[in-house]
């Protein structure tokens, strides 16, 4: 075989070689297109909510799924399957969960988080890794056919009332007591008002002119009351301490997971609902109040929750004592 026969045979080869690594990316491209996939770990979503996502799924032609988990399961998953466990995203009910699982190093920063969205930062933690989607406050509500409403939440010390909470979404409603008062009175504040506090039962046992106040969150108002036989009496919603310091609140929030599979596509979920148009479809869906303005006109409470986490294992211990 002559050098000119051998020169055109590389050449080939070479030229075969370069084809083979352009159809393999392309093919692996498509693929990956074709089968994008986001995964999305919550304890208050389930599979069927996939729909609530289905503008952001159609627009990034990805499959989403949702593993319904609560937080103590989800950080045990993933320690023990670093790199196996699948999940991109995680959309959390409480920020007591969130602060718990962001203690355990799970998420990636937040700095991807594009900069027209930065005025949304007291929504945000850039320390504990979480982007705030929606808000939802701590409401009380009453029977009108009683003359009993709750303006502030002071005045639970004196009346009967029904808590509905999870100790998940109690503790962040207890902790901007902290910020006012000091460890033993915001024991006595607790205390006090919790020497009221009813079984669930109580309104089962449906009587006007005894009925006690709830005690919930807005979410769980929009959602369960009107289509509820007994709970649908309670009408009488008040945001309180709304005219003074301003009401209380939880957080729904969503934090990318530090080795997510689709972190591009976890990145663009975020951007996509932290728009003012797409967060308020969103909280819309989920019967939450969107992060930039609202049509309730609430005056919130303004020390920032980001501050308030310390107060969290606080309120836990307090809550302790008294059960």
């Amino acid at each position: 075989m002559d050098i000119f026969t051998l020169m055109k045979l590389s050449i080939l080869l070479v030229l075969t070689t370069v084809s083979l690594i352009f159809s393999g990316c392309y093919v692996e491209n498509a693929s990956s297109e074709k089968d994008k996939t986001l995964v999305i770990a919550s304890d208050y979503l389930n599979e069927e909510d996939t729909l609530i996502f289905s503008d952001f799924a159609k627009k990034e032609n990805v499959r989403i799924i949702i593993k319904h988990i609560d937080a103590a399961t989800l950080i045990g998953e993933i320690q023990g399957n670093e790199y196996a466990h699948g999940i991109d995203l995680v959309m959390m009910k409480s920020l007591y969960n969130v602060y718990n699982l962001s203690r355990t190093n799970l998420f990636h920063s937040i700095n991807h988080i594009k900069e027209e969205f930065r005025e949304l930062a007291p929504y945000m933690s850039t320390e504990h890794k979480y982007i705030g989607i929606g808000i939802d406050p701590y409401v009380c509500v009453s029977n009108p056919d009683t003359s009993v409403v709750i303006r502030n939440y002071n005045d639970l010390k004196g009346t009967r009332f029904v808590n509905a909470l999870s100790q998940e979404d109690l503790i962040p409603m207890l902790s901007p007591i902290m910020s006012k008062l000091n460890k033993v009175n915001s024991y006595d504040w607790v205390k006090s008002v919790f020497e009221n506090e009813l079984p669930i039962s109580e309104l089962n046992a449906y009587n006007a002119k005894s009925a006690p106040v709830i005690l919930t969150t807005f979410e769980d108002y929009m959602s369960n009351f009107k289509s509820d036989s007994i709970l649908s009496k309670y009408t009488e919603l008040t945001f309180p301490n709304s005219t003074s310091s301003g009401t209380f609140y939880n957080l729904r929030t969503l934090s990318i997971i530090g080795q997510a599979q689709h972190f591009t596509t976890a990145t663009s979920f975020a951007n996509y609902y932290l728009s003012p148009s797409n967060n308020e479809r969103l909280n819309n869906r989920l019967n939450t109040l969107p992060i930039i303005g609202n049509n309730q006109d609430i005056k919130l409470y303004n020390i920032s929750h980001r501050e308030l986490m310390q107060y969290y294992l606080m309120f836990k211990r307090i809550l302790s004592r008294l059960t």
